[in-house]
């Protein structure tokens, strides 16, 4: 990734970093505030450019809001957290690391959809192609239930 040597993020363990100064500026606070509030949660730099600390985004973001809740934001403060977020994840996006929902949501209806299929269509073929007795075919067709019933189950327990 080509970057511009003052502003450009440097990439860590595929996380998006900036100096304070950057920070300050985006979140339209002093240098020694964000220091302050930086030392104060804990926040380590994540490496150094040009000999300067850099820290991630998403570390900065924790420490600023905790110090300063979103609803307790001037409107440029909360619209500069909300870009230094977006920021990170578009590079992640960029990246692979991050998935659109609704991609994954047609992922997994496609998905569902076949497994839904093979259980319809398998007792019927194992019938005809293999002479599956009807107790059989009753005992796979509660055991296909049950399968369908626990993926239910874990889907909703997911959300």
């Amino acid at each position: 990734m080509h970057t511009h040597e003052m502003f450009g993020p440097v990439e860590s363990n595929s996380a998006v970093n900036f100096t304070i100064g950057v920070f300050a500026t985006e979140f339209g606070i002093s240098r020694d505030v964000l220091r302050r509030i930086l030392s104060e949660a804990g926040v380590a730099p994540a490496g150094q450019r040009s000999g300067n600390p850099v820290y991630r985004v998403r570390d900065v973001y924790q420490a600023v809001t905790a110090s300063n809740p979103p609803e307790n934001m001037s409107p440029h403060s909360k619209l500069a957290a909300v870009r230094a977020i977006k920021v990170e994840d578009e590079i992640k996006q960029s990246r692979g690391e991050l998935l659109d929902a609704g991609d994954v949501e047609r992922m997994y209806g496609a998905l569902f959809m076949r497994v839904t299929h093979a259980f319809e269509t398998s007792i019927d073929t194992l019938e005809r192609d293999v002479g599956l007795s009807a107790a059989q075919a009753a005992r796979l067709e509660k055991h296909f239930d049950d399968c369908r019933e626990q993926l239910y189950l874990e889907i909703q327990n997911d959300e």
